[in-house]
């Protein structure tokens, strides 16, 4: 789940960063969810330095900064949990940019296109 951050295109970010409370209240919020498994948040500097060195990060013409990268929400669900239905929860609550679900496809298809 990645989270707003300042200049940000998505129209619910509003082009700022997700607050201190919404971060709060989003991490409060997945904390309560029984489908949650676990919960690891990723900020700037630790998004940065997993960049780095993958071959991601080596095709980018410009390496960015800490400062230009998202911070998210990493979040396991328990076996035969829908993440259709936690997205459609949390993918509205302010601060949040969106949500990508990894188990859809190796590609890492933003999880709207997800079936």
């Amino acid at each position: 789940m990645f989270l707003c951050h300042r200049g940000s295109a998505e129209h619910s970010c509003g082009g700022r960063s997700a607050t201190p409370t919404q971060l709060q209240a989003i991490h409060h919020y997945l904390e309560l969810q029984p489908d949650v498994r676990s919960i690891v948040f990723e900020g700037q500097a630790q998004a940065f330095a997993n960049l780095q060195g993958t071959e991601a990060g080596e095709r980018l013409p410009k390496v960015p900064g800490p400062a230009d990268m998202t911070e998210s929400f990493r979040l396991t669900l328990r076996a035969g949990a829908s993440s259709r239905a936690l997205r459609d929860q949390v993918g509205g609550m302010p601060g949040v940019s969106r949500i990508v679900d990894h188990r859809c496809d190796p590609g890492a298809i933003p999880a709207e296109q997800c079936g």
